[in-house]
């Protein structure tokens, strides 16, 4: 009846979807087993009629098949056909009006289950927990490597300036735009996005944070790494992350400390890492408290370190040119995997953080199709060719 997955997902220019035949029913349902617990906590008591098990259920396997409704639930029921007591609350087959009750709910059960979530404003959290229930599918089929890396990146879609509108970012006509933050997990070659949500004007994302690392903890998935943008410099944020043993790599701020720091490597009296330190806050009999960021030089997009450094001191280039040639990333350790030590590990370090760029430029083109920002997000792929930086 069921099959496991015999490939991966095709790269991500492809964007094919899984054939059916090709879904473990029997692992769907185990999946959505293991999430019902966080979804039963903001669903409303079921009474009656297809438990909300077999709502999710078809919801999942429309997200992975990417089939229309319609066919899903035709599917579906061809494949539980003589099981119809599986997904009801009573057992009842043949009503009194001799109708036969289907196995699996049909479209217009399945459109109003997703009106009664729409209406109850659980449209995000029910999505967010399909596509977690998805990551745990495929997680099951191709474990987890050591390695994994948590990656959070904002995605913007155009909007029409409204000052009423609490998700509207930007100020002048025709730049305005809604920010969807969406949380994706990368490990080996495989990328999954695990999380969206749409952002409001004020709105703090320590909050956000936290619960996609504790579903993450709750079904012992472990992060090594972090890759974000400076969007992502923030005190409580990045303290969070260190406390959930997260090493975190991102570019530093363009501040007089980094520019210290590539003003003397240019002159050869600094190597290609350091070290800088973020204040926190000062506690009394003690002072002020600091965050140590270790710091590695990298040469941007096109540009090579050594040689920015040579047209530098031939005076081919200005201090100004050679600071915009050299991109200086910051890394927070979290834990004792991985990078223990920067000296050393500056390529590596680089080519981490390569990765990330490959990812958004994924999403950009993901976000063209539409299939970042809504409740079926799927992205799972290769990533062909990293970026430069």
């Amino acid at each position: 009846m069921t099959t496991n997955l015999s490939r991966l997902i095709p790269v991500l220019h492809e964007l094919e979807k899984i054939a059916p035949n090709q879904i473990n029913h029997a692992l769907l349902l185990e999946v959505i087993d293991q999430i019902y617990a966080e979804v039963d906590k903001f669903l409303p008591p079921k009474r009656s009629g297809y438990v909300y098990q077999a709502m999710l259920y078809v919801m999942l396997y429309g997200q992975m098949s990417t089939l229309s409704p319609c066919k899903v639930t035709k599917d579906l029921n061809t494949l539980w056909k003589g099981n119809r007591k599986a997904f009801q609350r009573y057992r009842k087959i043949i009503f009194r009006n001799k109708k036969t009750r289907r196995a699996i709910p049909d479209q217009s059960a399945m459109s109003r289950f997703e009106k009664m979530i729409n209406e109850l404003g659980l449209s995000e959290s029910i999505a967010n927990c399909m596509l977690f229930a998805q990551f745990l599918y495929y997680v099951h089929n191709h474990p987890l490597a050591e390695d994994a890396t948590l990656i959070a990146d904002y995605v913007e879609e155009p909007c029409p300036k409204n000052k009423e509108d609490p998700n509207c970012f930007g100020s002048k006509e025709g730049k305005t735009h809604h920010k969807t933050l969406t949380f994706s997990i990368l490990w080996g070659n495989m990328h999954l996005i695990i999380g969206t949500y749409k952002i409001k004007k004020g709105q703090p994302i320590r909050p956000l944070f936290e619960e996609i690392l504790t579903r993450l903890n709750t079904h012992q998935i472990y992060i090594k790494y972090g890759l974000f943008d400076r969007g992502f410099y923030r005190k409580e944020l990045l303290l969070l992350l260190k406390s959930w043993k997260i090493t975190v790599i991102m570019p530093a701020r363009n501040c007089k400390d980094t520019k210290r720091k590539i003003t003397l490597w240019l002159q050869d009296q600094s190597g290609r890492t350091g070290k800088l330190y973020l204040k926190l806050r000062c506690v009394k009999k003690v002072g002020i408290q600091h965050l140590m960021m270790g710091v590695v030089l990298a040469g941007k997009r096109g540009h090579d370190l050594q040689t920015t450094k040579k047209e530098f001191k031939q005076g081919k280039i200005t201090q100004t040119q050679a600071n915009k040639q050299i991109f200086p990333l910051l890394v927070i350790r979290g834990n004792s995997y991985g990078v223990q030590v920067l000296q050393g590990n500056e390529n590596y370090i680089r080519s981490l953080y390569r990765e990330r760029w490959a990812i958004e430029i994924a999403f950009r083109s993901i976000h063209l199709l539409g299939s970042v920002t809504g409740c079926n997000s799927v992205i799972l792929a290769y990533y062909d060719s990293p970026v430069n930086v």
